[in-house]
């Protein structure tokens, strides 16, 4: 076995917590159907959990920072009331356009990460709904698991289906695929 520990990488929004454009209230975190459970499953097998997200209305000057961290606070709280725990919210502030080396689907956050916490890449994934986390985990030599949603384009959807390892409705059906 590899070493290094076992991780599940993942999105924020569309996969943890129900999408809201530019989310800054942690007063609206609603949690998807099928995230504490399948959260649960994960950590049951020895996955850490980190949450990696695309938060450009920092860069857009939408919200500060204080208010992305008191969302991350609130869904920490609302997960910990289920002994679930994340490790780390990894977050990248700028604009697509600022050809950052952090903004997913570049593997920079993960890479950073891994320079101070080992990465078993054998048994470690990336989940999330969009075309650019299965992007992200290919870019970062992970397994990726797809959450299906019909809120994109089916042209990104399509693409993203043909390029993940897993499939699955929310995060309780990836969890049960993954081993």
């Amino acid at each position: 076995m590899e070493a290094g520990s076992k991780y599940i990488f993942l999105d924020r929004d569309g996969t943890i917590i129900v999408n809201q454009h530019y989310l800054s209230d942690p007063n609206q975190v609603v949690l998807c159907k099928g995230a504490i459970e399948g959260l649960r499953m994960l950590v049951e097998r020895g996955y850490q959990l980190v949450v990696v997200t695309n938060q450009s209305g920092i860069g857009r000057g939408y919200f500060a920072e204080a208010d992305m961290r008191m969302v991350h606070e609130r869904i920490e709280d609302l997960l910990g009331e289920e002994t679930i725990s994340i490790e780390s919210f990894l977050f990248c502030p700028h604009l697509p356009d600022d050809n950052c080396k952090c903004r997913k689907p570049n593997p920079g956050l993960i890479e950073d990460w891994e320079k101070e916490h080992p990465i078993n890449k054998e048994y470690s994934y990336v989940i999330g709904d969009r075309l650019c986390d299965i992007e992200l985990g290919n870019n970062a030599k992970l397994k990726t698991a797809l959450i299906k949603t019909t809120n994109y384009p089916e042209i990104e959807l399509a693409a993203a289906i043909s390029m993940a390892d897993y499939l699955g409705g929310n995060l309780k059906e990836i969890a049960k695929m993954i081993p």
